[in-house]
């Protein structure tokens, strides 16, 4: 759900994707809510946690600017249930794998 934070006029939002699309990004349609869609571009390799910023589709001020949009991202891990589907991204797999 949406929600405000504080007086700087912002709205929160989240936004779940799976492993997928985290991968290799994706353009997702925000329903705002004053009504409009809007695109939310998801960059390639987001990870569950990182906030996306749309200026200036937060909340109106009476005298100020406009605040600003957040969408959290959280990404889970996609059920890939078809062995040959199994097998393609096992191929893609790197052979050397470093963990940080």
């Amino acid at each position: 759900g949406v929600r405000l934070v504080g007086s700087e006029m912002c709205i929160r939002d989240r936004l779940n994707i799976d492993s997928l699309d985290a991968m290799t990004g994706i353009t997702h349609i925000i329903e705002h809510v004053n009504g409009k869609k809007y695109n939310l571009n998801v960059p390639r390799g987001v990870n569950s946690g990182e906030r996306l910023k749309m200026s200036n589709l937060g909340m109106p001020s009476g005298n100020g600017p406009t605040g600003d949009l957040y969408v959290e991202v959280s990404v889970y891990t996609a059920n890939i249930t078809n062995e040959s589907d199994i097998e393609t991204l096992n191929r893609m797999k790197p052979t050397k794998k470093t963990y940080e």
